[in-house]
């Protein structure tokens, strides 16, 4: 299926320090399109990464049901979404019910407001993993446009 945009998202945390996120969206050219980030409120001696990495992708989810809405097309689009969280590609696999049981697990409340925005979206997400930090040791330009 050919891709209609690109999508790359990414979130940090340091214990200690602040924790933010950040999401664009390209053209297949890797020309961005729109770019976002904010920071992420997290208590700073337990700060985690898979809270940011997930709002990363929540933004990205959020943003397309914003297109979609806007634009009011039938056509259905596709969607390459990158992230070096292997974790949140694990997690958004799965299907989530919220109950007593699981509403109270970390990150929760986001896996279950990416799911319900999936939902709503004709275009379709294809989550790929790319390794983190690819350009620490090779120039930006040598890099594929994803890896950018």
């Amino acid at each position: 299926m050919k891709n209609d945009l690109i999508s790359a998202s990414d979130g940090s945390a340091h214990t200690g320090v602040k924790a933010s996120f950040a999401f664009c969206f390209a053209d297949t050219n890797g020309k961005v399109l729109y770019k976002s980030h904010a920071p992420v409120l997290v208590d700073p001696e337990y700060a985690s990464s898979d809270r940011a990495e997930l709002l990363g992708i929540l933004g990205i989810v959020y943003k397309l049901y914003e297109f979609e809405t806007k634009i009011r097309t039938s056509k259905s689009h596709h969607i390459c979404l990158y992230t070096d969280s292997e974790s949140s590609i694990k997690l958004l696999k799965k299907t989530f019910f919220p109950s007593t049981k699981t509403v109270m697990k970390s990150n929760m409340d986001i896996l279950l407001e990416i799911q319900d925005v999936k939902k709503k979206l004709k275009t379709s997400i294809e989550m790929i993993h790319v390794k983190a930090h690819q350009d620490d040791t090779v120039p930006i330009t040598d890099l594929s446009i994803p890896a950018q």
